[in-house]
């Protein structure tokens, strides 16, 4: 009786983190859009915990998370004092539903402003 119970708890347990492996394949960056010097980053699943939120241009990266909003909750509200150039923008981080570190890469031409 006990290795039925055990066999079938490891079946669940299995289950589940094919189930939560799955769920990875959702996760991206869905739109950006910009005003003046806020950015605004719509992006699934929601209850993230950022590890990283980046311009990009060429390779070169440059860090925008203490203008970025850090609840986890879509869309992310980044308020910059100045708009680098950019041609990515890349968020990173681990998902409060137990997917995994996941980071996302949005082509993205950003308008400058000072």
């Amino acid at each position: 009786m006990f290795k039925i119970i055990t066999s079938a708890l490891f079946i669940i347990f299995i289950s589940s983190i094919l189930f939560v492996s799955n769920s990875a394949v959702d996760a991206g960056i869905i739109g950006i859009n910009q005003t003046n010097k806020t950015l605004v980053i719509d992006f699934t699943p929601n209850n993230m915990v950022w590890t990283a939120q980046q311009l990009k241009l060429k390779g070169l990266a440059t860090n925008m998370m203490p203008y970025c909003t850090q609840d986890g909750v879509s869309p992310m509200i980044c308020s910059l004092p100045a708009v680098p150039s950019c041609d990515t923008i890349r968020i990173a981080g681990m998902s409060g539903i137990g997917i995994g570190t996941v980071s996302m890469n949005y082509p993205f031409n950003c308008t400058i402003t000072d």
